[in-house]
């Protein structure tokens, strides 16, 4: 674990310098982390492991400034392989490859948390794979304004993102999200954006985690009908 950086239950703070040419034979290449890391600075480049070649995290890791780019992943998670709590709010995640999904950021069972200046594009060998869920149950929790761009990657009907307590997410927030499929297809429903693999499903009644959601043909109007497990 943790070629570059292995902090157990420690706390670090990065404002600068860099983190490269390291490689972990199984996660963490540049940094692996079961306790808390804040960074605001430098520049997370240039690491490969399996599982997270920037940074696996199973801790708390805020980023709010840096670059974590050009990391590679021979399974998932090419530069964050998060099944911890990460927030993101700056900073800049690009140009990173994972073989088999979620070059920017693979997220796991956990909480993520997204708000501010974050730019996650461009990562993967073409480009076209930035963020990925493990599962339908995961998703991203918005807690601000989204104010640059973010790529989602998925295979399946999904809720990407959920409002923290007290935001309303606005329709400026989901058109800095980007489908990394061109077929699929963004959608605002009652304060979650909804990914629609493929445009052809509009105007049918999709079920997620047992709730309904319904998205005209033109994208533009919605409804979330309650499922059994929902008062």
């Amino acid at each position: 674990h943790g070629s570059g950086i292995y902090n157990d239950e420690g706390t670090i703070i990065i404002s600068g310098g860099e983190i490269s040419g390291n490689r972990a034979n199984f996660d963490g290449g540049g940094l692996w982390s079961k306790g808390t890391v804040t960074i605001s600075g430098g520049k997370i480049s240039g690491n490969n492991s399996c599982y997270g070649g920037g940074i696996c995290n199973i801790g708390n890791v805020t980023v709010s400034g840096g670059t974590i780019s050009e990391n590679d992943a021979k399974e998932l998670g090419g530069g964050v392989d998060n099944e911890g709590t990460v927030t993101i709010n700056g900073g800049e995640i690009k140009g990173n490859i994972a073989k088999k999904g979620g070059s920017g950021v693979y997220h796991k069972n956990n909480q993520f948390k997204l708000k501010g200046t974050t730019k996650i594009i461009d990562n993967g060998a073409n480009k076209n794979d930035n963020v990925r869920f493990a599962s339908e149950k995961d998703y991203i929790t918005i807690e601000g304004k989204i104010m640059n761009l973010v790529g989602i990657k998925q295979e399946f009907y999904h809720v990407i993102t959920k409002a923290a307590e007290g935001y309303k997410i606005t329709q400026e927030d989901v058109n800095y999200f980007k489908a990394d499929d061109e077929n699929a297809h963004l959608s605002l429903v009652n304060n979650e954006i909804i990914y629609i693999e493929n445009k052809s499903d509009l105007g049918q009644m999709e079920q997620i985690n047992g709730t309904t959601y319904y998205v005209n043909k033109n994208g533009s109007a919605s409804a979330r009908i309650l499922g059994n497990n929902e008062k």
